[in-house]
């Protein structure tokens, strides 16, 4: 357990004498647990780091999450569920227009444990449709960290790509990604259904698209009962 002064110090504190009985820097600090420099400077400023990095932060200092958190905030901060949102609705290994629900009409899902991430950089989306029905069907909610805040996409995932029209219209769709040895990328629909089989070249994106970009990579999926 980690020695602190005398008075109940702050979980600012304690996450700073975490990081410094470490002898690391924030940017360090922040790799370790896979956030960034700026999250961690939050944190020390006051801001509440999110459940699951309380959990690990409170074990780093050899505590648990109720020690830890002191009378700063009660336990089931850390152990309430669905801390993550699905914002909206994709479909899969076809092209729709991209949109995103009113704010209000976002819904809760727990989200994997298995990465410790802000919130704000996972994101949910539910599957409509059949055209990836090997893997994605109809209903299923997909658990995505975005690229825009540092993810890079690897040969092999699924992502989320949105293509953006010489009108300024934004669709979206999942497709798995794969990359040639050549570097040529190319996003796979995995579908029973011969309609929707076709792959979908990044590199010669097609008449009227004057971008192609990947948002997010897809971390977990799971279908509700």
């Amino acid at each position: 357990m980690l020695a602190y002064a005398a008075e109940m110090p702050s979980v600012a504190q304690k996450i700073r004498a975490i990081r410094l009985a470490r002898q690391m820097n924030q940017t360090e600090f922040g790799e370790l647990l896979g956030v960034t420099q700026a999250s961690v400077s939050r944190w020390e400023k006051g801001s509440m780091p999110d459940p699951p990095l309380v959990a690990r932060l409170a074990e780093m200092a050899g505590e648990d999450v109720r020690q830890f958190l002191g009378s700063e905030s009660d336990v089931s901060f850390v152990q309430a569920p669905n801390r993550y949102l699905v914002k909206g609705t994709v479909a899969a290994g076809v092209w729709v227009e991209a949109y995103e629900w009113p704010e209000e009409q976002w819904e809760p899902y727990s989200g994997g444990d298995h990465i410790s991430l802000d919130a704000g950089r996972r994101f949910g989306l539910r599957v409509e449709g059949e055209s990836m029905n090997m893997v994605y069907p109809h209903g299923t909610v997909l658990d995505c960290l975005s690229t825009l805040d540092g993810a890079i996409a690897r040969s092999g995932q699924r992502v989320v790509v949105v293509r953006k029209r010489a009108d300024d219209t934004l669709e979206a769709t999942v497709k798995e990604y794969l990359v040639e040895p050549d570097g040529r990328e190319w996003l796979l629909p995995r579908s029973t259904n011969p309609a929707f089989q076709a792959p979908f070249s990044m590199d010669e994106p097609g008449e009227g698209v004057v971008d192609v970009q990947i948002i997010g990579v897809v971390v977990g999926s799971y279908r509700p009962e």
